[in-house]
């Protein structure tokens, strides 16, 4: 991903903006922004799996105190579930706040991936708004969805889009199967629905073994609990019989995995794209209106305990995020670019 990002850093123009080959594919205010946002997204992917190896951790030595917390009361031969306090209800939170976080980054993940692969690829769909279902439909969907979002037939762009997408899916066909749809399914229910039955018990392999404590989460995460148990013929139906832990190592790894070789394949992709511009044209539905006219405003300003706003105070960043404010025409240099393309837009 470093290196992805790298080749396409170096290819901003910081005095016409955005990325140099791009000029002509559609106007110059919309191909700046999709410039910047292709640049940031691709950029942030390898930031989401360094979150997503932190709530990893994070789960781990929560409940591995939670684990020895359990061990030490249930020696005493008490119920340690009546013993718990504050700091305990904490843990759980933590264990909890991490369990969610983990999927949501691992979704993340994915999302800047769809982006990233959109965007280099020239795929006809809108580059902020991007998920992994629009990829997986470029390989797999109907014929007359995939012809609107990919090159014309037998075409040397098409051939490339196909080429790339189908190497990149390959990456993500790995053991078990499942785990993908699995993964997604379980960063919806996180963020999205009500969350499913989980099971945490005790037990041990034989006698002499030290007692463990595991969590178990849902076998079907796309189901809610009561058709979870209709549709389950048995218990054992209801749940992944191994520890949270294992499956999120599991996810992990295979997601760190395909997104390196990915990484691999849109860097070939762009240095090919890059020596003949015109194999694909990029696709002006990415980017389809000037960034004022295209999404709502809350109108939010805070709740009304307000630090003073930013006046001549010097603000630093990054010099990789310096350069790509510069190229995007963000700095008071480039701010008069935009007060003439906005309010004169080019036609």
């Amino acid at each position: 991903m470093n290196r992805l990002h790298a080749l396409m850093e170096a290819d901003l123009n910081e005095v016409r903006g955005g990325f140099d080959w791009w000029y002509g594919y559609f106007d110059q205010p919309r191909i700046i922004f999709a410039s910047d946002y292709l640049l940031q997204v691709t950029g942030q992917i390898r930031n989401m799996l360094n979150m997503a190896a932190w709530h990893q951790i994070a789960f781990n030595e929560a409940w591995y105190a939670e684990t020895n917390w359990l061990r030490q009361h249930a020696s005493k031969g008490v119920d340690p579930f009546t013993m718990r306090g504050d700091p305990e209800e904490k843990r759980a939170a933590r264990i909890d706040a991490a369990l969610a976080g983990f999927f949501q980054a691992c979704g993340s993940s994915l999302d800047f991936l769809a982006a990233s692969t959109i965007g280099v690829l020239g795929i006809v769909a809108d580059l902020v708004t991007a998920s992994w279902t629009t990829v997986t439909t470029a390989k797999t969907g109907p014929d007359k969805v995939r012809r609107n979002l990919l090159a014309a037939e037998g075409s040397p762009a098409r051939t490339l889009q196909d080429g790339a997408i189908s190497n990149i899916l390959t990456a993500f066909d790995r053991q078990p199967s499942g785990w993908l749809t699995w993964a997604l399914d379980m960063r919806n229910v996180m963020i999205h629905r009500a969350h499913r039955f989980e099971l945490r018990r005790f037990y041990r392999r034989t006698q002499r073994d030290e007692l463990q404590y595991v969590l178990h989460l849902p076998r079907n995460p796309q189901l809610t609990d009561a058709e979870a148990f209709v549709l389950g013929e048995q218990p054992q139906d209801l749940l992944l019989w191994e520890h949270a832990g294992t499956t999120m190592s599991g996810v992990l790894d295979n997601l760190t995995g395909a997104a390196t070789h990915t990484a691999d394949l849109l860097h070939d992709a762009w240095q090919h794209r890059r020596s003949d511009p015109a194999l694909i044209t990029q696709p002006d539905a990415q980017w389809k209106k000037v960034y004022p006219e295209r999404r709502d405003l809350s109108l939010f300003g805070g709740f009304g305990n307000a630090v003073p706003p930013v006046g001549n105070e010097q603000v630093h960043v990054p010099p990789a995020t310096a350069r790509r404010l510069r190229a995007a025409k963000l700095l008071d240099s480039g701010r008069p670019y935009w007060v003439r393309a906005l309010i004169f837009p080019p036609r």
